[in-house]
């Protein structure tokens, strides 16, 4: 090992310390700060020599015994990421047994404590700020630690261009300080892993081990995660705090058939949108991987910036400003796509597909006034209550409104059978059903060596 010039202890003691650190530059583009991510490396010049240094995040603990640390180029003109070689430890108590359990099953013991020679640090919190202590020594980073440093910052993107880990690239639009701390960590015996707090989910202490991506097509998957021993202010799942609601949706679907006689998609959706507490200016939606956008404009006609990459599902809008605590502002998203797939007479739709834009940032709680155009010799159902309908010679038009909020809203279309029951004491009912879809799916699926049994009184246990 390197010899040490100096002795310095650093204790982080929450992972919500980042909240005091003042927020720098949003990004103007989606791809500028892509690209800066991408291109981290190792600064010439930048290295500090460093004796002791603890890192404490929850119920994990980085101590950086003895080596250099390597400051990572900056992002959005902000330090980002740090890399350190020499030895140190890393130690890891689930507090949950459950956690432990599956701690056991990954490293043989429901805790860790091992040994490490390399970690690679990403973070969004006070870290830049608690290493201004460290002094800088001439030298520079070994030759082969930017290619570690790139092997870690391409294991957190998609398989097209654009497309990231939207935790680690949110605070980096954003120029934000959420508290995010991710290493990367090179055991001395085990190989590596993946630690990272992440105060946007509700279980916010995570554990990764690296996978097969051919295989599961991920880089990393879960070994233990679970809430944060020392909550703050910035803790917490998004569907609880409630950073963003979206209180209604308006959208207008067009369902036009092919000359294969598929239906294409293409829809706008209105959404009104109101910061619960300041964030921004990019806002992040999700919206179906097969499903492309054409425009997004604001209520006064101005287009809004938004980015989605190929075959992804993270749809991102820069407002115009970042959002204070109450503003509100009316979003319309342009789009179309592949998304329905056709059986016989009858359209599947996926029930977890997000045909519209579904708010990331809180939960998705709203009404909706829908509008569909299909094909007139296809009866078409909806959420909520049809209140209007008209035909042309090959287009009927419906509208649906929902009464009160609900957190999903979907359709489907095709020939089916109507079955009504009306009990006493209890609302009218009638269940759509295709028993031709059915036995198509069932052939489908028999197919690909999945034998599904044919149920007999399916409409009367339906309802």
């Amino acid at each position: 090992m390197r010899s040490l010039l100096f002795n310095v202890v650093l204790v982080i003691p929450g992972i919500c310390a980042a909240q005091t650190v003042p927020q720098t530059a949003a990004a103007s583009g989606y791809m500028d700060r892509y690209r800066e991510l991408l291109s981290l490396v190792p600064v010439p010049g930048r290295v500090a020599d460093v004796n002791h240094l603890v890192l404490t995040r929850d119920v994990g603990q980085l101590t950086l015994e003895h080596g250099q640390l390597y400051f990572l180029s900056p992002v959005g003109g902000r330090t980002v990421g740090v890399a350190f070689r020499g030895s140190g430890s890393f130690a890891f108590a689930p507090p949950v047994p459950a956690e432990q359990v599956e701690l056991q099953r990954f490293a043989g013991n429901p805790t860790l404590s091992d040994s490490f020679t390399e970690v690679i640090l990403l973070f969004a919190d006070s870290t830049p700020h608690e290493l201004q202590a460290l002094a800088s020594i001439r030298g520079d980073a070994p030759p082969d630690l930017a290619g570690q440093v790139r092997d870690l910052v391409e294991s957190l993107r998609g398989d097209n261009e654009g497309a990231y880990n939207d935790r680690t690239i949110g605070p980096l639009l954003n120029g934000d300080t959420t508290g995010f701390f991710l290493a990367r960590i090179e055991r001395t015996h085990g190989g590596a892993v993946l630690f990272e707090i992440d105060p946007s989910a509700s279980e916010a202490v995570q554990l990764y081990r690296p996978v097969n991506k051919a295989r599961w097509g991920e880089n990393w998957a879960v070994v233990t995660e679970f809430p944060p021993q020392k909550p703050g202010p910035g803790s917490g799942a998004w569907w609880y705090r409630k950073r963003l609601t979206v209180p209604s949706y308006r959208i207008d679907v067009r369902l036009t058939p092919t000359g294969s006689a598929d239906l294409d998609f293409a829809a706008s959706a209105t959404l009104s949108l109101k910061a619960e507490e300041p964030l921004g200016p990019w806002l992040l939606f999700s919206l179906h991987h097969k499903l492309l956008v054409d425009s997004a404009r604001w209520a006064g006609g101005d287009a809004a910036a938004v980015f989605k990459a190929k075959d992804n599902d993270d749809l991102w809008v820069r407002a115009p400003h970042r959002l204070a605590t109450g503003d509100s502002l009316t979003l319309t998203v342009y789009y179309h796509g592949d998304l329905i797939d056709r059986f016989l007479n009858w359209f599947y739709i996926d029930p977890t597909a997000a045909w519209y834009p579904i708010n990331g940032q809180g939960v998705n709680f709203a009404t909706f006034d829908l509008t569909f155009h299909s094909p007139n010799w296809y009866p078409l159902a909806s959420v909520g209550d049809r209140v209007d309908s008209s035909e042309t010679p090959k287009v009927m038009t419906t509208h649906w409104v929902t009464r009160l909020p609900t957190s999903y809203a979907t359709f489907n279309l095709g020939l089916f059978d109507n079955y009504h029951v009306q009990q006493a004491d209890a609302p009218p009912l009638d269940v759509l059903l295709s028993e031709d879809a059915h036995r198509e799916l069932r052939r489908q699926l028999a197919l690909q060596g999945a034998m599904i049994p044919e149920q007999s009184h399916m409409k009367e246990n339906v309802a």
